[in-house]
């Protein structure tokens, strides 16, 4: 489960996660539906991530380091 980033909301509605690159670029993307999601980072470079994670009431970004 270290490659894997899991995501709990209290928010069950439609959401979309957006991961990018530092330089902006999309590397994924997903709609999905719950309280609870994974994404596996298996497949990714070490390095500096952002998340965002939005609905139609809101919008967060945060940062994420992938060790290795």
């Amino acid at each position: 489960m270290e490659d894997h980033l899991i995501i709990e909301t209290k928010d069950v509605s439609d959401l979309v996660l957006e991961l990018t690159s530092p330089n902006g670029q999309i590397v994924y993307t997903s709609v999905v539906e719950g309280d609870s999601h994974q994404i596996d980072l298996a497949s990714f470079q070490k390095g500096v991530y952002f998340i965002t994670i939005s609905s139609k009431d809101f919008v967060t970004t945060e940062k994420i380091i992938k060790l290795r």
